[in-house]
């Protein structure tokens, strides 16, 4: 994790992976792993709606957490999430 984001600690971004992990059943590496398998993608996008809606992060400060290779995969990942809850799928 970037030093330079102080809105969300290292400790609430680790509690926070912690957090999908168990709920998903996914250990951490698979979460952050390439893998593009819908269940692993769901984990992300949940951790990008908690991170842009709770912490109110920046798109670039949540593509640095999450380890994405441009701040376009953060956004489109939250623009889903609330898509889906929207739709109350």
């Amino acid at each position: 994790m970037n030093e330079d984001y102080s809105k969300v600690s290292k400790e609430i971004f680790t509690n926070l992976v912690n957090v999908v992990s168990q709920v998903t059943g996914l250990s951490t590496e698979i979460i952050f792993s390439k893998s593009r398998k819908a269940y692993v993608v769901d984990a992300r996008r949940m951790m990008c709606y908690i991170l842009r809606e709770k912490y109110k992060l920046h798109w670039v400060e949540i593509r640095d957490l999450m380890g994405f290779k441009d701040h376009t995969a953060a956004f489109h990942h939250q623009e889903k999430a609330v898509f889906i809850l929207k739709l109350g799928i």
